[in-house]
């Protein structure tokens, strides 16, 4: 997709004395704010509105880059968990606790589909990537496992190189993730990417580079598990496995699962197990870049304004706190100088919703004032939850003993 405006400036600089010519590119899965900025209006002496939508002035389809094996199509071996699950027990199986014998004489052992279980969610991706994922690309075949959050990731490399070692499997991992980590289940002090206890290879090398394959070799690592890294912009083409343990929505879950997309000679296989989205999340998402992409309706660039002077009038943060936590954010504080500023304010919030909560319950019979003034005040403390389906987002972390901010 691209500017016509763009493209014609590029063309006359092209035909002039300029020397070079220059390339403009942008991503297969543009988000609004790109197609709003750089796509092309109907009308274009007329400002971006309801009915002058800025359209793509080129596309190369997704469906046409599969079709042409510039890429690969992801979905071809997608699995829900629920629905590997079924495969694995022949639909005989209906409840949600599983005999022992019964699990272990599933193709994969799939067993516990509702609970968070780390132990059993490793020994699910580690025998499917070596009976389906291993022996692509003549055995040189890697596989992601996108988890949910840093301590997520921690809690599954450990979980991973324990199994690993039990079963004697000469399998390497790495786990990737921003910052530093504290596991107060295991231990109290902070761990990162680089620590030995973690990657113990790595050797001064960075993530990227000690995963990365080389002349078609996978070198020392086959399997990578992340938390918000690697999901978008990495481009490895010995990638055919992916094991999904977050939710995704919408141009998060086409940019998380096109890592497996990049053509490679003999690569004509990738696999997807996922264990937390719905098939038609997935397949909904997809459909919206497999033609074009297209905007339903404009931004309004005020909106943003106008939820800042909402929250401005709770008084439920001073400037100085928000001052605090954007310096530490552009200037890429430690998580614990963040967690200073953070926790007490999240702790405030969350003392007034339950608060509101419970004053709300006791009188929601009676619909006075009372009750009014406290749904209200729920109402108020949701402007500060990014995302309708879940209220609140922020929450005490039972597993980890410490705040979680999501």
């Amino acid at each position: 997709m691209i500017n016509e405006q763009l493209a014609t400036n590029m063309q006359t600089k092209a035909a002039g004395k300029e020397s070079g010519i220059t390339f403009v590119a942008f991503t297969a899965t543009p988000k609004e704010r790109t197609i709003q900025l750089f796509g092309t209006r109907p009308d274009p002496t007329r400002l971006p509105d309801s009915d002058n939508i800025p359209r793509p002035f080129h596309v190369y389809s997704m469906r046409q880059a599969i079709e042409e094996k510039f890429i690969l199509d992801v979905l071809q071996n997608y699995t829900s968990y629920k629905t590997a699950f079924q495969l694995a027990h022949a639909g005989k199986i209906k409840n949600q606790v599983v005999d022992e014998s019964a699990a272990k004489s599933g193709i994969m052992g799939w067993v516990d589909l509702h609970g968070f279980n780390i132990a059993k969610h490793v020994e699910i991706v580690i025998e499917h990537f070596r009976n389906h994922v291993e022996s692509l690309l003549g055995g040189q075949a890697k596989a992601m496992v996108v988890t949910a959050s840093r301590l997520e990731a921690v809690r599954w490399q450990r979980a991973v190189q324990k199994y690993i070692q039990g079963k004697g499997y000469k399998i390497n991992t790495l786990v990737a993730f921003s910052g530093e980590v504290v596991d107060l289940d295991v231990e109290s002090i902070s761990v990162t990417e680089t620590s030995k206890s973690l990657n113990p290879m790595l050797g001064g090398k960075s993530i990227r580079e000690a995963f990365s394959g080389k002349n078609g070799q996978r070198g020392d690592y086959a399997l990578l598990l992340v938390a918000n890294k690697f999901q978008t912009g990495f481009d490895e083409p010995l990638l055919c496995g992916m094991y999904v343990h977050k939710r995704l929505d919408g141009i998060a879950a086409v940019q998380t699962l096109s890592r497996l997309n990049r053509a490679y000679p003999g690569k004509d296989t990738t696999y997807v197990v996922d264990f937390r989205n719905d098939p038609q999340d997935i397949l909904s998402a997809f459909k919206q870049y497999y033609e074009t992409a297209e905007l339903a309706d404009v931004t309004d660039p005020h909106i943003i304004y106008e939820l800042r002077a909402k929250l401005d009038a709770l008084m439920y943060y001073t400037e100085d706190e928000v001052d605090a936590v954007a310096r530490l954010r552009v200037l890429g504080g430690k998580q614990s100088e963040l967690d200073a500023v953070l926790v007490p304010l999240v702790n405030r919030l969350l003392t007034k919703f339950h608060k509101a909560k419970e004053i709300f319950k006791a009188e929601i019979e009676s619909s006075s004032e009372v009750a009014k003034s406290a749904k209200d005040t729920m109402d108020a403390l949701l402007l500060f939850n990014p995302s309708p389906r879940e209220s609140p987002r922020f929450s005490h972390g039972e597993e980890s003993g410490k705040l979680i901010l999501t």
